[in-house]
């Protein structure tokens, strides 16, 4: 027999030696593994949520000009403050806004926002709404006067203000004088790539009303105005419309009206000459209707002085004697 002997250093060299090929081939797997699963993750995950943006001031010296990243989403539904906190379709960006101090009585402030984004309203569709942080409802129950018919609202926000149509959206908010507020920015139809929010105080002046007491230019000349020429008051043919002025000619200097003798009218002599036609008192009398001389009234013929002076007394006696000897029979029948 052949014994044949094992080498066991060789055998331990030649195990050593595989090993490592197969660890490599063991991580490479392991890795692929990791990033198919990675890979996975990520498409099954939802997109990035728009978040609460950071609080804004805006006062009458300071301005908010700011750009902001895409909105992922799109709008499905209604979107407040508290939604767009969690959302991926909208942002919320508080703002605050300081009241202007020492304005002059009589002028007024509104705050203007205005968003706008790349490629205008053709690229994409945003809404905006400026909502409260709650102070309305909050009026509404310490003052108790909330309606106990109508249905909970399902947030306490209240929209103040709202722009929708174009680019860019404008909202102009007359008196903010509620301090906190909440912009929820919206992302309608398209794809996002950001937006920039510009907002700012505007001081409205107040323009006392201007009332003008000359006749309107409508390009008539009436008779007293700059262009028209001025009235003649020399002698001619004609009456003259000067109170001073008589027939012969203007009144001396120094004299009073006391010497001027007054002049008839001709006009008013034809009013008192008589004409065809017409009454001493200028009353026309054609068409008139004719005199009729009254006449003295009939005598009352003889029947009917006897049927007044005879009968009717006759009647009358006779009924009052029937009526007493009617009365005296029945006074004797009880009797």
């Amino acid at each position: 027999m052949t014994k044949t002997t094992s080498n066991p250093t060789a055998s331990t060299s030649l195990t050593r030696g595989w090993r490592p090929a197969v660890g490599l081939r063991r991580m490479a797997a392991g890795a692929a593994a990791l990033l198919a699963a990675s890979a996975a993750l990520v498409a099954m995950a939802p997109p990035a949520p728009a978040m609460q943006q950071a609080s804004e001031q805006v006062a009458l010296e300071k301005a908010l000009d700011k750009t902001y990243p895409p909105i992922p989403g799109q709008w499905p539904s209604s979107a407040d403050p508290t939604t767009c906190s969690v959302a991926d379709f909208c942002d919320t960006i508080p703002i605050f806004v300081h009241e202007p101090m020492g304005i002059p009585a009589g002028d007024d402030f509104y705050l203007e926002v205005i968003i706008s984004w790349p490629g205008g309203a053709a690229a994409d569709d945003m809404d905006a709404v400026l909502y409260d942080n709650g102070q309305t409802e909050d009026e509404i129950d310490k003052a108790g006067t909330r309606d106990p018919t109508a249905p909970p609202k399902a947030s306490r926000y209240t929209d103040k203000k709202s722009a929708s149509d174009g680019e860019p959206l404008i909202i102009k908010l007359p008196e903010p004088r509620l301090g906190q507020y909440n912009l929820v920015v919206v992302h309608g139809l398209g794809v996002s790539q950001g937006y920039r929010v510009q907002a700012h105080l505007v001081i409205q002046k107040f323009v006392p009303p201007f009332e003008s007491l000359e006749p309107p230019d409508n390009g008539v000349t009436t008779q007293g105005s700059d262009d028209a020429p001025p009235p003649d008051n020399s002698l001619g043919p004609g009456p003259s419309t000067d109170p001073f002025t008589t027939q012969e000619g203007p009144v001396a200097p120094g004299t009073s009206l006391d010497e001027v003798v007054p002049q008839a009218d001709s006009e008013l002599d034809g009013l008192r000459k008589p004409r065809a036609g017409r009454s001493d008192t200028g009353l026309s009398t054609e068409g008139a209707l004719p005199t009729v001389a009254a006449k003295p009234p009939k005598p009352p013929s003889g029947a009917a002085l006897l049927f007044w002076l005879a009968a009717v007394p006759g009647g009358l006696l006779g009924g009052l004697a029937f009526w007493l000897v009617k009365r005296r029979r029945a006074g004797f029948t009880f009797g």
